[in-house]
């Protein structure tokens, strides 16, 4: 191992140095070389090189579509120290063809390009006279995701393959998936529900809807027969639902069915006798309460004064308040920014409604502390139950499975549910700081226990917040986060929401949610909400994204340009506003993992704090109150009044 250090002081500037590393392969005798560029050269330190060396080096970078090797120096004896380059058909370089030799004396050859992805240069002298030898660089061109290296250039995969980076072959896609593009970097999943029986699928065609009776995860090569116990009543089902108390059902059930009379059934079990289930259990359980009873009547008996009388229980001791008391809670930071691994209820959707009705309990003698129910949503928090509605509606339009969610990690950050002195931004645990998403409700996104626990994504990855639309929630959960332009579930692009609809070749993602809140960045969707209220709502992702993934720099909304706005203005929580835009080219779980999908909602002609960008144009003029209506139709180009 070999370290290199600089150091320079604050004085003056020279033109620094130069150094060219070697290691033993590119150094006589030589061997494998797996490097993209290089050196190789055959002289040793006293710049001469030996008498009698036999020398070979074969360069074979992984996945190189052509390997060049230009001659930087040549001097051997003529005629006498000899050096060959060959081009390879295979790594060993087993069977060779002659580029260039023999090579000797003082002549600089030309450059020489192998068409196979591997080059061969072998060097052997004689016992007498020694010269400088040669230095030679090399350097490799590499194939796109999607193509794979053929003589010297690049073909694209066929429908029904893909090729990963650096790959020479394409794959066949497995059964339960396809890729119906030329030049697929992956094979897209079959949903869950669905399942491809045939490997080399070209479209999702080839996916087959599994019947009542069945159910199959994502990227299934087959449906799955629903256990005794169990049953899936809708064509298309992601998994199947455990019978009900009192129910049973055959394998490939469709429905549950009553048990005959005299016999009862657990969840999911069969139907047996009432004393198979409870004579065990009742006899038990008389015996204890008898003996406790004995043993009540006998110490009352033997402790209680005669002459006493017992007051009734006072009805202060415990009370039971049948409301939420928001005004009395504790408040609390965001508790459930981290997710473990755990399982979700069997219908969350169900479940989060019936969150809405539990009850807080209160002793008497102070005020209850934060009580945090699997939804902890106080159940009469008007903007929990709105943004409940629109989180219902995009999943029923956009036919999302409720698999995708997880509602242990639900949360309202709205100033009741979370007040006003609350943490905004919290450091603890976090590898920076998380701004929290104030003004917004959470609903949280199942992880894979694997990625997180082998990432340890929750704590060695930063949050950080997508502006999306509900038409690519179902994508972007299936396939993670997409560069626009790149072909996603339905055949369609993810159209790029920034800078005036420009196709980035990038994902933007922001570390405080008052940036990717925008509605330019989360697009703005009409639904109709209880009572017939008609609303407009916006989603943002949130996500862990991997810190060596992305670039930060400052906004490019022109928000300083355009509105001559304060960078702090946009977020007073983050400490470097020069970085509240992040980047990155990589897709997928690779580089984000979404984890909660958050919502607000708002009636048109009341939008929310930074709502508006420069951006804008017209786009979201219907959303804004009537007097900034009127502002921008008289040409203010201002940002709104505050």
């Amino acid at each position: 191992v070999m370290k290199v250090t600089f150091t320079s002081d604050q004085t003056s500037s020279e033109d620094g140095f130069l150094a060219i590393f070697t290691s033993s392969s590119m150094l006589c005798p030589g061997g494998s070389v797996t490097s993209e560029t290089g050196f190789i050269f055959n002289a040793d330190d006293s710049g001469l090189y030996a008498n009698n060396m036999d020398c070979y080096w074969i360069i074979r970078p992984p996945g190189a579509a052509t390997v060049t090797l230009q001659f930087i120096s040549f001097s051997t004896q003529l005629d006498v120290d000899i050096v060959n380059v060959y081009a390879c058909s295979s790594s060993a370089c087993s069977n060779r063809a002659v580029l260039l030799g023999p090579l000797s004396g003082p002549t600089l050859p030309s450059s020489a390009t192998s068409t196979t992805g591997v080059i061969m240069v072998t060097f052997r002298s004689d016992s007498s006279v020694q010269y400088t030898g040669f230095v030679a660089e090399f350097s490799a061109t590499f194939c796109s995701k999607g193509s794979i290296p053929r003589d010297g250039s690049c073909i694209e995969c066929t429908e029904g393959s893909f090729a990963s980076s650096l790959a020479t072959v394409c794959i066949t896609c497995a059964a339960g998936r396809f890729a119906s593009l030329r030049g697929s970097s992956f094979c897209q999943n079959c949903l869950a529900g669905y399942y491809g029986s045939s490997a080399g699928a070209v479209s999702s065609g080839s996916c087959q809807m599994c019947h009542q009776g069945y159910s199959s995860p994502a990227a299934s090569s087959t449906c799955n027969q629903c256990s005794s116990g169990t049953f899936s009543s809708a064509n298309g089902s992601a998994q199947c639902t455990t019978c009900n108390w009192g129910t049973y059902s055959d394998a490939g059930a469709s429905m549950c069915k009553a048990c005959s009379a005299g016999t009862v059934s657990l969840a999911g079990q069969p139907c047996l006798s009432f004393a198979v289930y409870l004579a065990p259990p009742a006899a038990l359980v008389v015996l204890i309460a008898g003996y406790c009873l004995w043993c009540y009547c006998r110490r009352k008996r033997e402790h209680q004064p005669k002459s006493s009388v017992q007051d009734p229980t006072s009805p202060g001791d415990v009370q039971k308040i049948a409301r939420y008391t928001v005004d009395q809670l504790t408040p609390t930071p965001d508790n459930h920014h981290q997710q473990t691994p755990s399982t979700p209820p069997s219908d969350p959707l169900s479940a989060i409604s019936l969150a809405f009705d539990q009850l807080a309990t209160e002793p008497i003698n102070g005020p209850a502390p934060y009580v945090d129910l699997l939804f902890p949503f106080p159940r009469y928090c008007s903007i929990a139950n709105d943004c409940l509605a629109f989180f219902k509606e995009v999943v029923k339009i956009n036919n999302i499975s409720e698999n995708f969610f997880n509602p242990n990690f639900n949360k309202c950050f709205c100033p009741t549910c979370y007040p006003p002195n609350a943490p905004s931004a919290i450091t603890e645990g976090e590898p920076s700081p998380y701004i929290v998403p104030r003004g917004w409700t959470r609903f949280g996104i199942t992880v894979n226990p694997g990625i997180a626990e082998q990432e340890q994504i929750f704590k060695r990855w930063p949050v950080a917040f997508h502006g999306t639309r509900a038409d690519l929630l179902l994508d972007v959960l299936t396939n993670g986060l997409a560069i626009p332009d790149d072909i996603i579930l339905d055949d369609r692009s993810p159209e790029s929401q920034n800078c005036s609809k420009r196709q980035d070749k990038c994902i933007y993602t922001s570390p405080t949610i008052r940036y990717s809140g925008l509605a330019f960045y989360s697009n703005v969707t009409q639904f109709t909400a209880p009572h017939g209220r008609r609303l407009a709502g916006q989603m943002v992702l949130q996500c862990r994204q991997r810190p060596d993934s992305f670039k930060k720099q400052g906004e490019t909304m022109g928000f300083k340009r355009c509105w001559n706005m304060e960078d702090k203005m946009l977020c007073p929580d983050l400490a470097n506003t020069d970085e509240i835009e992040w980047t990155t080219e990589i897709e997928g779980s690779a580089a984000a993992v979404p984890h909660g999908l958050i919502v607000r909602v708002f009636e048109a002609g009341s939008p929310p704090d930074y709502f508006e960008s420069p951006m804008d144009g017209d786009r979201f003029v219907s959303y804004l109150s009537p007097a900034r209506r009127a502002a921008k139709a008289a040409g203010d180009k201002g940002p709104p009044a505050a």
